[in-house]
């Protein structure tokens, strides 16, 4: 005899927030080609990349990096002169 059950349809989940990849302070360091300590200092005055602190681990969301890169991008070294007017 078969189980005639009715089996509900899977669960949508919202791929983004679960699928997010996470780099360490190490990770980004890299990334950016500057030391784990400028990362740390950056995180304590600010205006850096976001960050997600769990416990006593500290990570970033490769979703906040790949903004801040896109929010840095310039075509020449006078762009930021003309940002600060």
């Amino acid at each position: 005899m078969t189980d005639k059950r009715s089996v509900a349809p899977p669960v949508a989940r919202p791929v983004a927030a679960l699928d997010e990849i996470f780099l360490t302070e190490t990770q980004l360091a890299e990334r950016h080609r500057i030391s784990v300590k400028s990362i740390r200092n950056a995180r304590v005055y600010g205006g850096y990349v976001k960050f997600v602190k769990i416990g006593r681990n500290v990570r970033y969301r490769l979703s906040d990096v790949l903004e801040f890169e896109a929010a840095h991008v310039q075509r020449s070294t006078s762009d930021r002169e003309a940002d600060d007017d």
